[in-house]
């Protein structure tokens, strides 16, 4: 799951005692009550679950890096009903609401903190919400590409491009841009208009906004052929939003990273570096 530099400074760990926690320089020790599904073994250790783990954390940060976790944790595999059952148990603690909301917005499609962070974007400046990796086929039937974002009904496909898929040797690299180049040149022959994005647009979110609503404004939806259809799900685990029926949340004051207020509603780490 995603973690961020300014957090790896500390190592948080979990007591399964009465009393109260403690904060050092490099260490943070939490008490808390841990069901029994709630702890694993990885790699010989002991550690919370993956759904404990993405909710505690969730709970820590601002509703962006929220969803990135939770989209993750969903992604790899991390049980929905559960995750809700681990945040109903949580119930007037810091940071409840905050996770809450990006628990309704999680998606387990979204296949990196680009695209998370991005859906988060998209949704803060009004646009529509576009649907998650789905696969583009041409005239023939041939499939041609799974974007990470498509507005079908205006013409549109959605990328974006994080440091990772151009990573490598020069070569390796090369050979990924013409990749790249040639795949959009088939989807643009097909009739779609492309959109690409990276870090620094996500920063200016006006400017966000106007870059994909040109791509609106180019596309000829009428003019494409071929089709689309949905993307194989990351795991048989249900992705339903629909939370169960749960107490509301309140944090008073509480505001996230997004400008939400609070009361709308591990496994394997890798980690994605800010900015």
């Amino acid at each position: 799951m995603p973690s961020w530099e300014s957090m790896l400074a500390k190592v948080t760990v979990v007591r399964r005692t009465n009393g109260h926690g403690s904060r050092r320089r490099y260490l943070h020790v939490r008490t808390a009550s841990l069901a029994p599904w709630e702890v694993v073994e990885v790699d010989g250790c002991t550690a919370t679950s993956i759904e404990r783990t993405a909710i505690d954390l969730a709970r820590c940060v601002d509703f962006e890096r929220a969803v990135a976790v939770l989209d993750a944790a969903l992604h790899l595999g991390g049980d929905l009903l559960a995750m809700w059952d681990v945040l109903a148990q949580a119930t007037g603690r810091h940071g409840v609401g905050t996770a809450r909301a990006a628990m309704e917005f999680a998606d387990g499609r979204s296949e990196s903190v680009g695209e998370s962070v991005s859906r988060v974007r998209i949704a803060d400046s009004g646009l529509p919400m576009p649907e998650l990796q789905l696969n583009v086929f041409d005239s023939l039937g041939a499939w041609l590409a799974r974007p990470d974002f498509c507005w079908e009904a205006l013409g549109v496909l959605g990328e974006f491009d994080g440091r990772v898929k151009y990573l490598g040797t020069r070569d390796e690299v090369a050979h990924a841009v013409m990749k790249e180049k040639r795949r959009e040149a088939r989807l643009r022959e097909m009739g779609w208009v492309v959109v690409r994005w990276e870090w620094a647009d996500l920063a200016d979110l006006q400017a966000f906004r106007r870059r994909v609503e040109s791509a609106f404004a180019q596309a000829r939806p009428a003019t494409i052929r071929g089709r689309v259809g949905p993307s194989e799900p990351p795991s048989d685990r249900p992705r339903s939003r629909t939370a169960p029926s749960l107490p509301e949340f309140r944090e008073e004051g509480h505001v996230s990273g997004a400008g939400r207020r609070g009361t709308r509603g591990s496994g394997g780490l890798w980690r994605e570096r800010e900015g």
